[in-house]
């Protein structure tokens, strides 16, 4: 601990950092937390890291399949939910949704995929775009049916 003496309290799981601070010292914290990250950071090249468990392919999008990952649930800490890599595969087609058109639904070949809070990337996407994306298996029930879906994560390409 570098800054013991801004702290009134500490806690939390293993999973947290818990700790209460008395607001006068906010700024102060937030000064010497940035300083001291800045120094471990020093001179590394930091990329995002994108998790996957494993690449699939479109024809593995089936009920049996999302049945499957759902047997897996409650999905959270020490059990996350498997993100899956589908590459080069085409848009077939695509459009916005939600009143502010901040989702981006895109379909291929025969599976609806739906990337929330999105939206903007549907001016760099066109129909026919092969593309890259990260997602997690999903069931889509309307209507009294229900069909597989993918929930993106990322589009990569």
């Amino acid at each position: 601990m570098q800054v013991p003496d801004l702290f009134i309290d500490l806690g939390g799981h293993a999973g947290a950092a818990g700790f209460s601070i008395q607001t006068k010292n906010i700024s102060k914290f937030k000064k010497e937390i940035t300083a001291i990250i800045n120094q471990k950071l020093e001179g590394r090249e930091l990329k995002p890291e994108k998790l996957i468990d494993a690449q699939m392919t479109l024809n593995a999008v089936n009920l049996k399949n999302c049945r499957l990952i759902k047997k897996m649930e409650p999905f959270g800490i020490g059990n996350p939910e498997p993100i899956f890599l589908f590459k080069n595969i085409t848009i077939t087609q695509k459009r916005l949704l939600g009143s502010a058109q901040e989702h981006l639904k895109l379909k291929f070949d025969d599976i609806d995929a739906i990337a929330f809070k999105k939206g903007e990337l549907d001016k760099d996407l066109k129909v026919g775009d092969s593309v890259d994306i990260t997602a997690r298996l999903s069931l889509n029930t309307w209507g009294g049916s229900t069909s597989p879906q993918l929930i993106i994560k990322d589009i990569l390409t």
